[in-house]
């Protein structure tokens, strides 16, 4: 089989492949959606993860910051000696 020949398979076969449909709804539907729930929703507060142990704590409370969006929960700061709560 000759180069141009082999390119040519290979250009077919990297082409028949089919477009994946995405997973997410329609942008109308997801729009609608949305909005119906923002109406009765009430905001929550946030989830603040652990950086690292992955203890999760809502709000602030018992968290330590050490950085933007970055946290210790108050057990993992006093084990790698970070206990500055600002």
């Amino acid at each position: 089989m000759d180069a141009s020949k082999l390119l040519q398979l290979q250009t077919a076969a990297a082409h028949s492949h089919s477009i994946p449909k995405p997973l997410q709804q329609s942008a109308s539907s997801s729009k609608s959606n949305d909005s119906a729930s923002s109406k009765t929703a009430t905001p929550s507060p946030p989830v603040l993860c652990c950086s690292r142990c992955r203890r999760t704590s809502t709000g602030s409370s018992g968290m330590v910051s050490f950085g933007t969006n970055l946290f210790y929960c108050s057990h993992c700061a006093s084990m790698v000696g970070y206990n500055h709560t600002g």
